[in-house]
């Protein structure tokens, strides 16, 4: 049984483990979304390859509800042209940054007085890997800004498809 914080290993993340790293060996690409820093807590390929992990203690998000989400500066082939936009979601705020993973922050969100990475991009050999840390439930995808988006990132990741 696993603790109520679901941070304990079950045998098959391993598995998963030895299955994710031969994809990206292959040149797989990988779209992570929204909960998927909380999954395979103890794995650490798995963590490596989001660049992020949920923190218990430490990472949480603001009741759910419409958020401004911003790009950022950086020139990426997901967002040229794309502008901020409004969303109904969560916004995990405060994840655990993996150090020495390079990831290309894409958008943010404020919280709290800080800006919060909330959707990035990596290259990894010949994967590319994106997070996106919105899409809690269908209200996310009404919105015509995360809709183009997640388009973008899907185009993005086809690159060798």
């Amino acid at each position: 049984m696993l603790p109520d914080d679901g941070t304990a290993p079950i045998p098959e993340d391993e598995e998963f483990g030895s299955v994710l790293d031969a994809f990206l060996a292959r040149g797989g690409s990988l779209l992570a979304m929204h909960s998927a820093t909380i999954a395979f807590p103890q794995l650490a390929t798995w963590r490596s390859t989001v660049g992020a992990a949920w923190d218990h203690g430490r990472t949480f998000h603001p009741p759910i509800g419409p958020s401004l989400i911003r790009r950022t500066d950086i020139e990426h082939p997901i967002t040229t042209g794309l502008v901020d936009f409004e969303v109904h979601d969560e916004r995990y705020t405060d994840l655990e940054l993996l150090d020495g993973v390079d990831v290309e922050t894409l958008h943010v969100h404020d919280e709290g007085g800080d800006t919060h990475p909330l959707v990035w991009a990596r290259t990894v050999g010949s994967s590319r890997i994106v997070y996106n840390a919105l899409g809690h439930d269908a209200r996310s995808y009404e919105s015509p800004g995360h809709v183009e988006l997640l388009r973008r990132i899907v185009l993005w990741l086809r690159h060798n498809a």
